[in-house]
């Protein structure tokens, strides 16, 4: 049976890879006027380590200084920080360790205050603004 790893480097044999996190690959990241590169699941990288031994908190400083922080070249892989469900409620939660780089700030505090920010903005243009505006494409 054929992995994903070796599935992705058939496609693209230039991909680089992280090795010992196959099990975290989430696919492969594709953007304008850019080199391909593969995507990991950050959670599951610091899982995979801590499966090999050690605490929560050694895997993730392992992660964080050796491979989060590693560059090989414009393919070097990236890692996202995943929402993931919370088991006992079923509700989205943003996964632990980037909420905790995140410093001291409660993410649902941000919530309401870009939720007031939007009541207090004025609309962007008004109906007569709009209409000039579809008269001048109409022109064109």
């Amino acid at each position: 049976m054929t992995t994903l790893r070796q599935a992705l480097a058939e496609h693209d044999d230039e991909l680089l890879f992280a090795d010992g996190f196959d099990e975290a690959i989430v696919g492969v990241v594709e953007r304008a006027g850019q080199e391909p590169y593969v995507l990991y699941d950050a959670r599951r990288c610091i899982a995979l380590l801590q499966r090999e031994g050690g605490t929560y908190e050694e895997a993730a400083d392992h992660f964080s200084h050796n491979v989060l922080s590693a560059w090989v070249g414009e393919r070097t892989p990236g890692y996202v920080w995943t929402r993931r469900q919370d088991a006992a409620n079923g509700s989205a939660a943003l996964a632990k360790d980037y909420v905790e780089s995140l410093g001291d700030e409660d993410p649902e505090d941000e919530d309401e205050d870009e939720d007031e920010d939007l009541d207090d903005e004025e609309p962007a243009e008004d109906e007569d603004d709009q209409e000039s505006d579809d008269d001048d494409l109409d022109d064109e």
